[in-house]
């Protein structure tokens, strides 16, 4: 499907809205992705962004297969690497911040914190594993080796993303302001009672 959509593009040239339920479509194919839940447009923005930086803990749980921690970080930087994550994944106190972590920015081994192998599932080129903290959370990682149940290792995080309440859209603005300006772009809005991806691939002539 993707294919096909890809080819009539580029023979067409022309901008297309397309509204689907399959995220790995919306991602491949968009220039522009919006998502929609119950009614409400939680975020505007190309594919890459969406997935590295989700506004609202909806959207960064929807898109992909990251883990949200909640972790003791301090400041307010949102982009945070192994050096802020560190002293947090290792503190009792799991009260703070929802922190979306990627299983690809997750490393077993090495000098990392304490985390016990829940769960093995062999993907062909991968393992995808499923891990608790010391602190009783769940993370998730990727691996080229077979791993046990059970099995006791040691992971790095090397990024997450912190995530905020999604009060404010793509515009810096309160939900309730957003459908003017959305509609003046471009973008068709439906009222689903769903998770929906709407998105849209701009046209190739100037």
């Amino acid at each position: 499907m993707e294919e096909t959509f890809r080819e009539f593009h580029q023979r067409s040239g022309a901008t297309m809205i397309y509204v689907t339920h399959d995220q790995s479509e919306a991602m491949a194919l968009a220039t522009d992705v919006a998502v929609m839940s119950e009614g409400r447009l939680l975020q505007v923005a190309p594919p890459a962004e969406i997935y590295a930086r989700p506004e609202g803990h909806v959207v960064g749980g929807l898109i992909g297969r990251g883990a949200v921690l909640t972790l003791p970080v301090m400041g307010s930087e949102r982009h945070l690497e192994w050096d802020e994550l560190q002293d947090a994944l290792q503190a009792a106190n799991t009260d703070g911040a929802d922190i979306l972590v990627r299983p690809e920015d997750v490393i077993i081994g090495g000098e990392g914190a304490p985390a016990v192998v829940e769960t093995v599932l062999f993907e062909g080129e991968r393992y995808a594993v499923k891990l608790t903290l010391g602190n009783g959370q769940t993370l998730r990682a990727f691996s080229r080796v077979a791993l046990l149940p059970g099995e006791a290792v040691r992971v790095v995080i090397r990024a997450g993303w912190r995530l905020d309440g999604g009060s404010l859209d793509f515009y810096g603005e309160p939900v309730e302001d957003r459908q003017y300006k959305i509609e003046n772009r471009g973008y068709l809005l439906t009222n689903r009672q769903k998770i929906e991806y709407l998105f849209r691939i701009r046209s190739s002539h100037p």
